[in-house]
C-alpha cells in the first residue's frame, strides 16, 4: 500500500485512502546530465561539488510546452533531470514578515521533469542539478526554501530509485523513526506504475498556492495547496515540509513514520497562501 506520505508528496488530496500497488523494485536511470565530483563536508558526507553556474541557456534547451490539468503553462527541459536557469542577481522584496505572504521568485518557470511538475527560477536557484538528480544553489531566503521543498520533494517521490536514494542521502535530514519512510519511498517507481490507473490528474499539477508559515536561518516551515475536483465543500489538499539549512543549502526533514502532514482546505484566500 502507499503510504498516507507518499500521497501527500503527491498532493493526492482527493485520495487520502491508500491506493494498492505491487513492491518491485525499479531499476532503469534517467540520461545522465553530466560527470560530476564527490568531495566530502564537513560532517564526513558525501557531497556533489557545484556544476559551473549556467550563464546562457542552450538553443536545444526547451522543446514544445504543454499545461497541467488546469491549463498552467509547463515547460519540457531536452534534458530530463530538468534545466537549471542563468542567474540574474535580482530577487523579489519580501514583506518584513517573513512569514507573511511569499511572492514568487523572479522568472519562475515550472518545468516537466520525471511527468511531474517541478519549479526552477531566475533568482533564487536552484543553480545546479547533480548527474545523479540532486538539485542544490537554493538561496537563502523565503523562496529559496519553497523551491527547495518542492523540489526535492517532487524528486524523491516521482525519481527513479537510485536517484531517490541519492536525494535522501544529500538533500534530506533522516532520523532513525524516519527510515521506514524513506524505504518505502526509495522504491516508489514500481509502486507509482502499478498504480497509475488510479492516480487523478492533479497529482502532477502546479500547486495552487504556497506559504511559508515559519521561517529562520536555519528552519522553515512549507506548506503546498493543490487544487481538488469536490463535491463536499473542499476545494484543496495541503501538503507540509519542514525544511533546514544544512551545509550552504535547504534539506527536506522526513517526517518520522506516523506524522505525516497533509489536510484538506476549504479556500486559500488570505493566512499567508499565496500563488505562484
Amino acid at each position: 500500500m502507499l503510504s498516507l506520505l507518499v500521497l501527500v508528496m503527491l498532493i493526492v488530496g482527493a485520495v487520502f485512502t491508500a491506493i494498492s500497488a505491487r513492491h518491485d523494485d525499479a531499476g532503469d536511470d534517467p540520461t545522465s546530465a553530466g560527470g560530476s565530483v564527490s568531495a566530502p563536508t564537513a560532517s564526513g558526507a558525501p557531497r556533489e561539488q557545484a556544476s559551473p553556474p549556467v550563464t546562457t541557456l542552450p538553443d536545444n534547451a526547451f522543446g514544445v510546452p504543454s499545461t497541467d490539468s488546469r491549463g498552467r503553462r509547463v515547460d519540457t527541459p531536452t534534458n530530463p533531470l530538468g534545466q537549471v536557469l542563468p542567474q540574474n542577481g535580482t530577487r523579489p522584496k519580501n514583506s518584513d514578515d517573513p512569514t507573511g505572504a511569499v511572492p514568487p521568485p523572479d522568472g519562475l518557470m515550472w518545468q516537466r521533469v520525471y511527468g511531474a511538475t517541478i519549479p526552477f527560477s531566475t533568482s533564487d536557484g536552484p543553480t545546479a542539478i547533480s548527474a545523479d538528480g540532486v538539485p542544490s544553489g537554493f538561496s537563502h531566503t523565503p523562496q529559496g526554501v519553497v523551491l527547495a521543498a518542492w523540489q526535492i520533494g517532487q524528486r524523491a517521490t516521482w525519481a527513479p530509485d537510485s536517484q531517490a536514494t541519492a536525494l535522501f542521502k544529500r538533500a534530506a535530514v533522516v532520523s532513525q523513526a524516519a527510515r521506514p519512510v524513506v524505504e518505502q519511498m526509495e522504491s516508489n517507481q514500481a509502486q507509482l506504475s502499478a498504480a497509475e490507473p488510479d492516480l487523478p490528474p492533479e497529482m502532477r499539477d502546479i500547486p495552487i498556492a504556497v506559504r511559508v508559515t515559519s521561517y529562520s536561518d536555519d528552519f522553515a516551515h512549507v506548506e503546498f495547496a493543490q487544487g481538488l475536483t469536490r463535491t463536499d465543500g473542499f476545494t484543496a489538499a495541503s501538503s507540509a515540509l519542514d525544511m533546514v539549512w544544512q551545509d550552504g543549502d535547504w534539506k527536506w526533514v522526513v517526517p518520522d513514520k506516523g506524522q505525516e502532514p497533509g489536510q484538506l482546505l476549504i479556500g486559500t484566500s488570505g493566512d499567508g497562501w499565496t500563488p505562484w
